[in-house]
């Protein structure tokens, strides 16, 4: 996925199982991941916007 972001500059649609500090599982969905550059052009980071999350084994939370 991240090779994506890399290459394409974003990624969204992107669904994955993610772990609290607390150990719980939980997923995350329809997640958009993009590459954040600073001005003069090189890749510093990325940043993602998570529309959606929900315990494992629970319905769907949207939060918008």
């Amino acid at each position: 996925m991240m090779d994506v972001v890399r290459a394409k500059g974003y990624v969204d649609g992107y669904r994955g199982q993610r772990r609290s500090k607390q150990g719980k599982r939980f997923w995350i969905e329809d997640v958009t991941i993009w590459n954040l550059s600073d001005r003069s052009g090189p890749i510093q980071g990325q940043a993602a916007l998570i529309a959606t999350w929900s315990d494992v084994g629970k319905t769907t939370v949207e939060h918008n």
